[in-house]
Order: structure tokens, then sequence, then C-alpha cells
């Protein structure tokens, strides 16, 4: 029996392109709905008492590949008015260094966060597993409509 070659080979490399281009606009999209849900989250589960507000809108969300920021969402507040600020002030860009392939990173900025958490309130840790579960559901269902199993 001799195999013969139908279809148009010399768009298979522009197929395969477009696909991978749709699985990582799916992952980014993604992203952004579960960053904007783990700031939810994090903001209605705060176990701690926020007397001036700042620490729950502090709460805000970065989306990376290869540590090249595509994504952030955070509100205005504390002063900060544009992307380079926020970066800045929260040192996003020491955090995503070496990072390979997507990074979705939740941050809390004020700087007294870690305090809060360190005497047992809940700040971002309860939303950390919120974070694993949504990320890990959300990439079986893209895998699995991309054809992986």
């Amino acid at each position: 029996m001799k195999f013969q070659r139908t279809g148009d080979w010399k768009n298979v490399s522009l197929i395969l392109e477009r696909q991978l281009k749709r699985v990582e606009e799916s992952i980014v999209f993604n992203f952004l709905v579960i960053g904007e849900n783990c700031v939810i989250h994090a903001r209605d589960n705060g176990k701690y008492k926020d007397q001036t507000g700042n620490l729950r809108n502090s709460i805000g969300y970065v989306i990376a590949y290869e540590g090249e920021i595509l994504e952030w969402g955070f509100k205005y507040s504390s002063g900060i008015s544009n992307k380079g600020e926020f970066l800045a002030k929260y040192k996003i860009n020491e955090m995503l260094t070496g990072d390979t392939g997507y990074s979705l990173v939740i941050v809390a900025g004020m700087s007294y966060a870690r305090k809060v958490e360190n005497r047992g309130k809940n700040v971002l840790s309860a939303t950390e597993g919120y974070l694993k579960k949504e990320v890990r559901t959300k990439m079986k269902r893209i895998l699995s409509k991309a054809g992986f199993k």
C-alpha cells in the first residue's frame, strides 16, 4: 500500500501557529478573570479590621509571560495613578525576574500587609488556595479544548 499526502501541507505551520495563539489568548483571558476574582475574594475574605480601607484597596494583580507584564489590575488608590508607579511601588518586576511561562501575581500593596498576615490575620493567604484551584480548573479546561488530555 502506498501512502499519498493530501491537503495543503505548506499551511501546517500557519495552522499550528494560529492554534497556539488561540491557546495563549485563552490563558491570558482566563488569568484576567481569575485575577479579578482573586482580588474580590481577598477583599471579601480578609479577616482584619481595615480602618482606612487602604489595605483592601491596595490588592491587585499582574499577568506576565516570561517575566514581561501583559496585563494588570488594581484600584487607583494610595496616590498611584499609572502602571509604572504601581509596578515600581510594589516591586513587581523584581518578583517576576527569572520567571518562565505565564505568571499571575496577586499583590497586597501596603507595606504592612505582611505584618498583618504574620499576626494571624488573613490578607491574601486564603486567596492562595482559591487561586491555585481556579488556575488548575481553567488550565485543565483550556488544554482539554486544545486536544490535550
